[in-house]
C-alpha cells in the first residue's frame, strides 16, 4: 500500500500539483486525542488517520489533469464531482488530522522530524485542495472566462503540490526506516 502511495508521490511531482499557505490561528480541534504514550501508538495514528486516507486523496490530485477528469468536470458527472468534493474535503484537514493524533512522544527526534515533514506536506496539500476545489467549480461552469480562471489556478496548484510530494516523501522515508512505522504496516520501498 505505501508503495501505491509513493508511486502516487512521483506521479504527483511529475504530473504538477497545488499549494498556498493556510492562516494559523487559535483553532479548537474536534476529537482530539491524548497524548500518544508510545512511540508504536503514535505510528499507528499517523498510519491508519493520516497516511491511509492520504492515498486516496492523492489518486484525486493525481488523475485530476487528465482529459478523463476534465471531462467529468464538464460534464458534471455528478460520482466524479461527489468523488473530487470528498476527497478534496478531506485533504483539506490535513492538519487537523495531524492535531487530532498529537504530537509525537519526547525523547525520539526521528519522530519530530516525520511530524515536521508531515506538517509541511499537510500546509501545502490544503492549499493544493482548495485550489483543485475552486478550479472544479470554475471548469465546469461552462463559461468561458471561468473556465480559463479554471485553468490557471489548476496550474497555479502544481509547485505547492510538489512542494507537499516533496515533503510527504521524505517523512515517508524517515518513517519507513522506525521500527514503530513498520509494526504500524509502514513497508520500505522497494
Amino acid at each position: 500500500m505505501m508503495r501505491v502511495v509513493l508511486m502516487l508521490l512521483s506521479l504527483t511531482l511529475l504530473l504538477a500539483g497545488c499549494g498556498s499557505k493556510k492562516d494559523e490561528g487559535d483553532v479548537k480541534v474536534p476529537g482530539l486525542l491524548p497524548p500518544a504514550g508510545t512511540s508504536d501508538e503514535w505510528a499507528q495514528r499517523v498510519v491508519n488517520r493520516l497516511l491511509r486516507p492520504l492515498n486516496q486523496d492523492l489518486i484525486v490530485i493525481t488523475n485530476f489533469p487528465s482529459a478523463q477528469v476534465r471531462a467529468y468536470i464538464v460534464t458534471q458527472n455528478e460520482q466524479a464531482l461527489q468523488t473530487i468534493h470528498a476527497r478534496l474535503g478531506d485533504l483539506r484537514k490535513c492538519t487537523q488530522k495531524l492535531d487530532v493524533i498529537g504530537k509525537p512522544p519526547e525523547g525520539n527526534p526521528a519522530l519530530q522530524r516525520v511530524d515536521d515533514r508531515l506538517r509541511t506536506a499537510c500546509a501545502s496539500y490544503e492549499d493544493v485542495a482548495d485550489k483543485l476545489l475552486k478550479a472544479t467549480d470554475l471548469l465546469g461552469s461552462g463559461k468561458d472566462a471561468q473556465v480559463i480562471e479554471g485553468e490557471k489556478l489548476q496550474a497555479s496548484a502544481g509547485k505547492p503540490s510538489r512542494t507537499a510530494a516533496q515533503s510527504l516523501s521524505a517523512g515517508i522515508k524517515i518513517a519507513q526506516t522506525l521500527a514503530p512505522f513498520r509494526r504500524a504496516g509502514l513497508q520500505p520501498s522497494v
